[in-house]
């Protein structure tokens, strides 16, 4: 049960959160932020206490590096629309750091650990990427967000409200072979041109 470009379907979420939580709790909450939010690994890494904040939508605080075309880094600071859901792993996630000092991150690990850790749990839940030439990453946990959401019966407005382009949303497909239970007839959750890309 794959979806476009190797996301992660919510069952294989699960499972690999399940085979996170033996290796680390902090693990699985990150799995569970990533997925649930759709962050970037960068935008997941730089989080911290009292980012979640609730409302109509729920925003979450992102704190990004980027880089201009000249290479030159800026700090930007942004709210995301985030869907409810995230509140439970955020405030599970600040109970764990407890003692530290608001300033901290929320998840003292580096992105190249968040890239082994993922790589080990992926492995341990038995994992794979059923289309050729892909694997299953900790971005794929973005992918899995979109897939997701454009997969369920939430109205386009809703979609854009979580950040999502109208490019994206194509991409991902409103597709008309969605059921009510938000699964798909085989083969209709690749896009129809997926083949060409």
């Amino acid at each position: 049960a794959t979806t476009p470009r190797g996301a992660i379907t919510r069952a294989m979420m699960v499972q690999l959160v399940l085979a996170a939580e033996r290796r680390s709790r902090e693990l699985a909450l990150m799995i569970a932020v990533q997925w649930h939010a759709g962050l970037r690994i960068g935008e997941l890494l730089t989080l911290k206490h009292g980012c979640y904040e609730p409302g109509n939508p729920p925003m979450l605080l992102l704190n990004v590096e980027k880089r201009d075309r000249r290479g030159r880094r800026s700090n930007q600071i942004h709210w995301k629309p985030v869907m409810e859901a995230v509140s439970v792993f955020i405030h599970a996630a600040e109970k764990l750091r407890n003692g530290e000092a608001p300033s901290e991150f929320l998840f003292a690990i580096s992105a190249s650990e968040y890239r082994r850790e993922f790589a080990a749990a992926k492995d341990a839940a038995g994992l794979q990427c059923e289309l050729p030439g892909m694997q299953l990453v900790p971005h794929s946990l973005r992918h899995g967000f979109v897939a997701q959401n454009c997969a369920s019966a939430l109205p386009e407005a809703v979609l854009r409200r979580l950040d999502m382009t109208p490019t994206t949303i194509a991409r991902y497909g409103k597709s008309n072979d969605v059921r009510v239970d938000g699964s798909t007839p085989r083969g209709a959750a690749y896009p129809r041109n997926f083949a060409r890309r």
